[in-house]
Formats: structure tokens, C-alpha cells, sequence
């Protein structure tokens, strides 16, 4: 096999990973195959089938394979304009080079902001510029 038809079926392959989100469980949960390991609060989470709940007022609760925790989160508070676009379902992470950190999780209409940890802040503080990378979400 050529080295352009490999390239072609790997990114064919991520696409599809990225693609590929379990269903949701309830209003407040995201199931989804995430592609790449990240951190969300202290607690580094593999890549792979992951949970993602919002009902727990000032926490998110995440699980992706025998990892779980609960991260500092607060909900996002937006006006009338926002419930004018469709609903929206994905989780947003800040890429620093190779480290993802989740800093959003949009359910419907409803956004839920991570607290950053000390890791990303000490990245911000040395001047490490972040790229805010969508995963959307299908439901």
C-alpha cells in the first residue's frame, strides 16, 4: 500500500473516530468517542468512549474507561439571541501543542464552563497560546 493511500485511510479513520459519539443517556449527558487523551480540572482522561455529565450544579462529572472525577465547573448564562440558533451538542477543549484541556460542554441551549486547572494557567502564564478545538456531538 502506498504512503499517500495510508495517509488518506488514517485521517479517513480520525474522521470517523471523531464521528462516531454514543448516544446520550439524558438532558444533562454527552456519551461520545473522544480521539485524544486531555485534562479537565487535575485528572488526565484517556481518548475513547467517555461520559460527560452537567447535572451536578457546580461539577461536571466525567468517566472515560476506568477514569472518573468530578471537575470544578459553572453554568454559562447567555440572552435571548442564543436560543435563536439550533441546539448545540459538543464539548469544546483548548489545545496547548499536544495537551487538550476541556474547557466547555454545550448541551442543547445550555453551557457548562470547567474551571482551568493549575497545568493550563501555569501554560497561560508562560505564554503558551491555546486553539480552541470544537468536538461536536451528534444526538
Amino acid at each position: 500500500m502506498s504512503q499517500s493511500r495510508r495517509t488518506v485511510l488514517l485521517w479517513a479513520a480520525l474522521l470517523v473516530a471523531w464521528g462516531l459519539p454514543m448516544p446520550a443517556h439524558s438532558a444533562d449527558t454527552l456519551s461520545a468517542a473522544i480521539p485524544f487523551k486531555f485534562m479537565a480540572g487535575d485528572q488526565q482522561f484517556p481518548s475513547g468512549s467517555c461520559t460527560i455529565d452537567t447535572s451536578r450544579g457546580n461539577k461536571v462529572s466525567i468517566r472515560c474507561g476506568r477514569v472518573s472525577a468530578l471537575v470544578q465547573a459553572s453554568a454559562l448564562q447567555f440572552t435571548g439571541s442564543v436560543f435563536k440558533d439550533p441546539p448545540r451538542h459538543e464539548m469544546i477543549f483548548t489545545r496547548y501543542d499536544k495537551t487538550y484541556f476541556l474547557s466547555q460542554v454545550w448541551i442543547g441551549h445550555q453551557a457548562t464552563e470547567l474551571v482551568k486547572s493549575d497545568a493550563e494557567k501555569e501554560l497561560e502564564a508562560n505564554g503558551a497560546e491555546g486553539k480552541s478545538i470544537a468536538l461536536k456531538i451528534k444526538k
